[in-house]
This record gives C-alpha cells, structure tokens and sequence, in this order.
C-alpha cells in the first residue's frame, strides 16, 4: 500500500493549489490578521467575510484547506461544514 512521504530537500515545491487557504469569518480584522500569518508563511489566503456566499466562492477555488469560524451571522461555521462534507 503506497504511502506518503515529505518530499526531500530541493524537490519542486507543491503545486499552488495545495498551498491555498481559504478562510471564512464575519470579523474583517481576524481574517487581515490571519491572512498576513498565513502569507508571510508562504501561503496564499482566500478571505470571505460573509458567510451566505462563501460556500460557492469556495466552489470555485483551489483551495485545500478551509479555517471556518463557528458562531457567525447568516450560516454558521457548522452549516458550512455540513455543505461542505456533502
């Protein structure tokens, strides 16, 4: 059964797509906070602050990683889950 593995120093650095984040809050400052955390890490951030539209802003990505607040107005971090497990 194959497994996977860290990829040697000098290997071809991943494709963007995997190094995408995408993050959703109701908090404008958070996401600006996050966002400059995640970028200085090397990460491209995706931010959406309302969450009745985020789920087919998310559709459209490439994002592989999801930070979803909980409690926020419109859906809640929960619900979006939901969606986005189904």
């Amino acid at each position: 059964m194959p497994t996977e593995r860290a990829s040697p120093a000098g290997a071809a650095a991943a494709p963007r797509a995997s190094r995408t984040v995408f993050h959703i809050d109701d908090d404008v400052v958070v996401t600006r906070m996050v966002a400059q955390q995640l970028q200085t890490a090397g990460y491209q951030v995706i931010s959406v602050n309302d969450s009745t539209t985020a789920f087919e802003k998310l559709l459209s990505s490439q994002a592989r990683v999801v930070l979803l607040d909980i409690m926020m107005p419109g859906k809640t971090g929960l619900e979006l889950l939901d969606e986005i497990k189904e």
